[in-house]
Formats: structure tokens, sequence, C-alpha cells
């Protein structure tokens, strides 16, 4: 007798004596609290208005009917007398038919054991009869069939006001008009304190430290599933520790027969599609992302669909395949048979098909480790397996830091041309071999490879093609076109240090959802735009978006030659760029490459530890949205961007803006609009460089400090700012401001404008445009540079007076208080906008009165005509203008007069040319 054959013996030995699971204390049940904690708002069982149905769903032995009879127990009687619980519908279904399971709750309810059904539909309409005005507590456990509950508890209008129905079921497809719970595995620490609960009958382990230590691997066994830490802490009762240690060694390799037993009533539910995907899950897939296998398989989605329903599959948070190592071992078992052997992932069973050069077509998936392989191995032979759909050869020696060697050469290796999946850890060659229709690949997984180019010879169409993963292949040089792999979802390049261009054609590949090329030092100049696809492509998994990745958080000290020198990406990105990190929109980037000597030596001096660095001239990482739900964007220090003359972040929710800000002593425009901090560092006064600084819609900001240094300062929209200013420190260094151009509108809550203003001595441009004051800031006058003025929509402005002489473009568009305004017989103005100015009385008289020859190149002045004064001009009742005196042309240089709401009149004038409609 072989070993396996004595562990097997072994283990329907100790099967075959396991005690039947024993009643327990439901006070005393190890989790039933937090499972109340989660039940207990689906029940909300002091509303008495409405019926309810609760579903308990979760994987066999997991503890749904425990759960159920607690629920019984502490509520029954708060339901007497109607109340019920039907054990095993599914099995009592099978053996005795649906008309007894009706039989069996009308009579248990009512008391009436003498009561008769004729047919189906006659116990249906006698449940609903009866029990619609009566308030009841059913539980239907172990439903499987939905015309189990047809018969039993088709709809809640069946059931009068106040009742609760609970049903457990592993299929969760049949819970659909119910609240669900859905029963998890418990953790490690409750599944070890239930097992030690058995395993020592509710007294503390035994001091030596060998049962604590099995108990730890009976816990990790089992994986937190009730059924299993109950029977083997069962059998465990009062064994000696030599006991535990040989029963360990048998569980490790085979069930118990108990768990089995309920873990293949599990599979048996399942039709032929739900068990083709069981058996791929558990030999191939578990672990791996759900939507890459569902992609891989015939109808996958459908199928891990009756496996989730069936509680025989789950996702973990990050979106992996997570089935119980228990139920995988199962499905091994399973896929083990000769009879269903079509998936190899033992070494020796690969070792011998390939080496007896054996010709089999059953076989659809190889998983080989090529660590535990003999190196004489018949590659050439993978050919021959026609319907070969996944092949996955892994290294795993390569994980714990030595390389397995693999003593075949290129010409040897063929491969069927129905692969969809190639999954080949470090791949040894420089290139794969030519395939003969391809058409069928999926996914091709060759990260850490030795490729230095894809394919030999012309490229394949790959027009199936969905993930390319060639993460880490440090040699890879170039990419193929890959213009024809239409399907193309994926694409990771992390770490591929030797290429050195992308191909143009991914540009065009509008499925591209992801790329990854952190860390390719190679590339120089890349400018890649994800463009957004259609919607109706991924309606199937509509909460994934389309994304880029680039990484550079592990750059050398300054700049290398082989540095990516020009960036451009938008789509949805993960930026990570040391303490610089978050998601965004849109990154752009250029590096220079020759940073001039004294600058690099000057930041040499200043740190005191040589600190790698970006060698980034511009910088921008956008959001298009301010309102995008991505969170703050992580800002801890700029000290990495010493080169940097131009920085911006918009629309990142930052809140805090580093104090290191004067690392980068060569900025000269700096944009933080979008952003939530309430104030900049004062060590920004040192930038002596920044000329440009830009902070619009930053509407948690309320000070500034000292920028002596800005030439034009844009503040729109900051509508919490209080001051631009230290006044006190400000009249000390009086006309030290180099400020040029201020765009200041909708900052209303500045608190004292006019003496603010007073100290930009050299203003040319002024932006106040949406501010609530009815006449301009007096200081304005004192801006004898001033050449431009902006006041539009101010509402309450009255009157315009008293502007300095240097004005020559005056905007007040949609100031509709305004009443009065005049010049200075001298004037400059050249650009005037009052419109639309529908209270202004007195604008026609104003404008005719603009000295002869005075220099106005444009002057709309839409709907400013109520009450006008021309003799016989102006209509009262269509209020229209139909004619316009001369004097209104004295503008020597005037282009421009448009009248666009005056009804009945156009004027366009240029060189005193008038036209009159």
């Amino acid at each position: 007798v072989d070993d396996a054959t004595m562990i097997e013996e072994i283990v329907q030995r100790i099967s075959s004596r396991l005690l039947s699971t024993l009643p327990i204390d439901f006070g005393d049940l190890v989790g039933m609290k937090a499972h109340m904690e989660f039940l207990s708002p689906l029940l909300d069982i002091d509303s008495k208005d409405d019926a309810r149905f609760i579903g308990i769903s979760g994987t066999g032995g997991i503890g749904k009917t425990t759960i159920a009879k607690y629920l019984y127990e502490q509520l029954k009687l708060r339901f007497s007398p109607h109340h019920y619980f039907m054990e095993n519908v599914a099995k009592l279904s099978g053996e005795h038919g649906l008309l007894y399971l009706q039989h069996q709750l009308l009579s248990s309810i009512f008391r009436e054991e003498n009561m008769k059904l004729e047919s189906l539909e006659h116990g249906r309409q006698q449940l609903e009869f009866r029990l619609r005005h009566v308030r009841v507590f059913l539980v239907l456990d172990d439903v499987d069939d939905r015309k189990q509950l047809c018969a039993l508890a088709k709809d809640i209008t069946w059931f009068g006001p106040g009742s609760r129905v609970i049903i457990t079921t592993r299929d969760k497809s049949l819970l659909n008009s119910c609240g669900v719970y859905d029963v998890k595995y418990l953790d490690d620490d409750k599944a070890l304190e239930l097992f030690e609960r058995i395993a020592f009958e509710g007294d503390e382990p035994p001091s030596s430290d060998g049962y604590k230590d099995l108990s730890y691997r009976v816990s990790r066994l089992t994986q937190g599933l009730p059924l299993a830490l109950v029977a083997f802490g069962f059998y465990l009762q009062r064994k000696p520790l030599w006991e535990w240690r040989d029963a360990l060694v048998a569980f490790e390799y085979a069930s118990d027969k108990n768990v089995t037993r309920i873990l293949d009533i599990s599979y048996d539910s399942l039709d032929k599609l739900g068990k083709s995907v069981f058996l791929h899950v558990t030999c191939l897939f578990n672990g791996d992302p759900v939507w890459c296998v569902e992609t891989l398989l015939d109808r996958g989605e459908v199928g891990f669909k009756v496996l989730a329903e069936k509680s025989l599959v789950d996702i973990s948070a990050d979106g992996l395949v997570a089935m119980h190592s228990l139920l995988e071992r199962k499905g091994r078992e399973i896929g083990n048979t000769p009879a269903q052997q079509q998936i190899l992932w033992y070494y020796h069973d690969i070792y011998h098909v390939l080496a007896d050069k054996a010709r089999t077509t059953r076989i659809e998936g190889v998983v080989l480790d090529v660590s535990e392989m003999p190196s004489d191995v018949h590659w050439e032979l993978f050919k021959s397996m026609e319907n070969l759909n996944f092949l996955k050869i892994c290294n795993y020696k390569r994980y714990k830091g030595s390389d397995a060697r693999i003593n075949c050469n290129f010409d040897g290796i063929l491969l069927p041309c129905k692969l969809r999946l190639l999954h080949w850890d470090a791949y040894p060659f420089t290139a794969l071999p030519s395939v003969a229709h391809p058409d069928y690949l999926v996914e091709l997984n060759l990260c850490y490879s030795k490729l230095t180019t894809l394919w030999c010879g012309n490229p394949p169409r790959l027009s199936h093609l969905k993930r390319l993963y060639l993460t880490g292949s440090k040699d890879l040089k170039e990419l193929p076109d890959l213009q024809e792999a239409v399907c193309l979802e994926e694409l990771m390049l992390e770490g591929c240090v030797s290429l050195t261009r992308i191909p143009e054609s991914i540009f065009s590949l509008r499925r591209l959802q992801k790329v990854d090329m952190s860390n390719c030092d190679g590339l120089k100049n890349l400018r890649i735009t994800i463009e957004e696809s259609e919607a109706t492509l991924f309606r199937s998994r509509s909460s994934r978006v389309r994304s880029v990745r680039v990484d550079f958080s592990d750059a050398e000290p300054l700049v290398k030659e082989s540095s990516l020198s020009n960036l451009s990406i938008k789509g949805n990105l993960e930026i990570k760029l040391k303490l610089l990190g978050g998601f965004a929109e849109h990154l752009c980037f250029i590096t220079e490459q020759q940073i001039p000597r004294q600058l690099m030596m000057l930041e040499q001096q200043s740190a005191r530890v040589m600190t790698p660095s970006y060698g980034f001239k511009s910088l921008d990482i956008v959001r298009f949205n301010c309102n995008i739900e991505s969170g703050s964007f992580k800002c801890g220090s700029f000290s990495d961007f010493p080169w940097l003359t131009e920085l911006n972040l918009i629309n990142l929710s930052i809140e805090e803006i580093p104090d290191d800000i004067h690392h980068m002593r060569v900025l000269e425009k700096l944009d933080l609009s979008g952003n939530d901090f309430s104030g900049l560092p004062t060590s920004i006064v040192l930038l002596s460089k920044l000329k440009h600084l830009t902070l619009c819609n930053c509407r948690m900001l309320e000070t500034l400090p000292q920028l002596y240094q800005l030439e034009t300062l844009t503040l729109s929209d900051c509508t919490n700012l209080r001051t631009l200013v230290n006044l006190p420190q400000a009249e000390q260094d009086q006309g030290s401001y180099s400020l040029r151009e201020l765009r200041l509108d909708n900052c209303s809550s500045v608190e004292s404008l006019s003496d603010e203003l007073s100290h930009f001595t050299k203003l040319t441009y002024l932006d106040i445009s949406r501010h609530g004051f009815k006449t301009v800031p007096t200081s304005i006058k004192d801006l004898s540079s001033l050449v431009t003025l902006c006041l539009n929509y101010c509402k309450n402005l009255k009157s315009l007076t008293e502007l300095p002489l240097s004005i020559k473009n005056l905007y007040a568009h949609g100031c509709k208080s305004l009443e009065t305004f005049s010049f200075s017989v001298n004037h400059s103005v050249r650009h005037l906008d009052l419109s639309p100015c529908f209270h202004w009385n007195q604008a026609f008289s104003q404008i005719t009165r603009f000295p002869a020859g005075t220099h106005c190149e444009e002057v709309p002045l839409c709907g400013c005509f109520q009450k006008s004064k021309t003799q016989g001009a102006y209509n009262q009742e269509t209020r229209s203008v139909k004619s316009v005196p001369m004097e209104c042309f004295n503008f020597k240089t005037l282009k421009v007069m448009a009248f666009a709401v005056c009804t009945g009149v156009f004027i366009y004038c240029r060189r005193r040319a008038t036209a009159t409609k």
C-alpha cells in the first residue's frame, strides 16, 4: 500500500469516529453578537406595520442555520403561537415533496394535524388566505430552489403586518426581494476562540505550548469555516498531544468527510457552466483579479455570478477572487479524477505528460512551477495540446532569491494557437516564438522577462488581446505596432528601463484604460492622451476608470541624461512623486537637461545631505473639475524640485502648502488655484524670482504674506480673502511692491480695499469686478500708471468719477445701477464698455460731450438708451432709437460703436463712416 492510500485510510478512520455536533448554549456562541448587530436593522422587530423577508446567505458550513436557530429561540415567544422553524427544506422537499412541506407549515402554525391539501395550488391558496391576517415568525432553513419559495412563501403579501420570514440559503439569487445578510468567515481570533471552546470543552488550553501551536494550525487550516472548526474541535477533545499531531497531518492532506459532504452538496448544486468555472477557479485562478478571470473563460461573467450566488466564491476588497482553501482543495480533488482531468498543476502529472510525449487533446490548462521540474523538459510538446487555453509557467524560486535553471533552447518552444492566457514568469528568451494564428490570446503576462523585443519577425494581429504585462523587463528596447490590438485595456511597462519609445498607435486604442510607465528611465519624450471611450464599451464594469500611473519616486540625484524629459498625459492618473502624490486628470512636465552649473553648486552647498532631486523645469498636475471626489492631494515637500521655473497644482484640494517652498529658488510662475489652504507659508517671500502667482478659487484663503517681488497676482473668486497686505508693515515699505497686474474679481471680503490698493503704485492692470461698492475706491485716482480698469458686474456702482488720466481701457459691463460718469478733458480712454446699463439716464448726453478728437476706438453701449434726449430720435412706445447725432462720432479713432439692444438702430463706424438701419 502506498503512502497516499495509507493517509487516506487514516482520514476515513478519523472521520468515522467524529462525534456528532452537540447542542451549544446559544448565549455562549462565538461571534453571535456581531451577527445580531448586522441583522437587527434588517429585522426591525419593533415595527409592526409591514411584513418582511430576511435572507441569510453563505457557503455551506458557515453557520447560517445556527444563526437562524439563535434568532428563532430569541424571538419566537414575541409571535406566539404563530411561529415555526422548518429545517432542511431542500432535503425534505426532495424526500417528501412540496405538498408535504405546505401541510407541515400550516399544521404547525395553526396546530391542526388533520388538515388536508388537494394540490400545490390549493396549498398556496390556503397559506395566503390563512396567514395574511396573522403576525407570523417563520424560518425556512436551507432553501435551494425557487419552487420551494413559490410553494411556501411566494409573496410578502401572504403574511400579516409585522410578520418576519427568515430564509437561509447558499443561493443569493433566491433572495432578490429580501434584505440579505451575507455571513462571512470568522476572523483569526474568533476562529481560534471557537475551536478552543469546543476542543477544551470551555476550559483554558493546557499550559503546554504544543496545544497552543496546534490550535493555531487548526484555525489556519479551516480559514474561519465554523463547521470545520466545530468538527475538528469535537474530534480532538480529550486527545493527547501526539494524537493531535497525527490527526492534523491527516486533515491537512484530506478533509474530514463531514466537511467534504457539505462541500459536495455545494458542488453538485451547480449546472454544467458553474461546475466548469468552479474547477477553473480552483485549479487556475484563485487569487486573480475577478474581471480578468471573467474575460478569460467562456461565459465567465455568468459563471462567476453563479458561483457568487451559491456562496462558493467571494471577491476581496481589492477585487480578487477569494475562495476558501477547503473549497479549493475540494475542487482540485474533483479536477484530479481521471474523468475530469483537464487541468494539470501537479508537476509529476505535467512531467509525465511531457516526458512520455503523450498527445492529449483534453488538456485545457497547465500550471507549471519550473523550479520543481527536471531540466530536460520537452517544451515542444505544448504544441500537441491543441486545446490548451491557459498556460501558467511560474518560477517560485525567483521569489525566494534564486532562479530555477531551465535547460531548453528557443527553437524547442512551440505554443498552441488557441492560447487565451500565456503567463510566464521571468521568460528566459529575447523574443516570443511566432504563433500561427494567436487570435485567441486575451492576456500576455511576461513580467521580469529577458525580452529585447516582443515577437520574432512580423508581430501577430492580437485582435483579442486585452492585457499586456511586461513589468520589470529591463532589456526590452521596443514594442511592436499595437494598432490592431483594438481590445487592449491594460499596458503595464513599469521598470522597462531600456525602452526608448512608446508606439504612437496606442493613442488610437479606444479601449485602453490603464497604462503604467513608472520608472521607464529610457523614455525621453512622451505625450499621451487617454481619451474617454464610449460608455457602451464598459457597461459590464462601469466602476472601472481609465487611468495612467506614472511613478518617479526613486529618482536618482539631480538629472540623468536617460531620464524622461517631456511628458504630457491626460486620463485618470495616480501620481507619485516622492512627497507629492495623489489622483489627478492631467500630468505634464518638461525636464531641463542642462541645469546651469552655478545653480547646481548652490543647491549642493545649501543641502546638508545630498538628496535625490527631480530635474523638472515645469510641472503641471491638474484636476479639471474642482469638485472631483478624489480627496486631498498629498503635498508634503517641495525640496525635490529645486529646478522648477513653473509649477501648476490646480484643483487638487491641497490643505496646506509646505514650509520648504523656498527650495524652488528659481521658480517664476506658480498657480495653486482651486485648493483648500487658508494661507501661504511666509518662506514664499524668499522666492526672489517669483513674478507670477495665481490663486483663483482658493475659497479658504484669508491672508497673504508680503509678496513684494510679484509682478502679476490673480486672486479671482477668493471669497474669504480679508487682506492683501500687512498695512502697518506696508506703510513702512511704501513703494516697495513691484505688482503690475492685480486680478481681484469676486473678492468682496477684502476689508480695506482702498487702503490696500494704495500700496500697489505701479499697477497697470486692475480687475475689481463683482464687488459691492457704490463708488470706485478713492485710492485708484492716484494709480498714475493704471492703463486698464475692470469693474464688470459691480451691481451697486452708481458713478464713475475721478479716474486716473492714464486709463485707456475701462470695462464696466453689467453695472446696472450706474447713473453718471465723467472724464477729464484730456482723458486717454480708447476702449469703453458700459453695457447693458439699463438705469443710466444720462448716457447719451455724456457720450456726446466727449471732446472732439478723443481717441476712443470701441464703445459698446448695448441697451443704454431708455431716455434719449435726441430731438425726435427716441420713440417712447417702441423704446427705440432711429438716429444718432453726428456729435457721437467726434472720437478721432473710433472703430466700433455697438447698440445691440437699442431696437431699430445699428451703427458700425470706421473712420467716421456711418451706416443707419
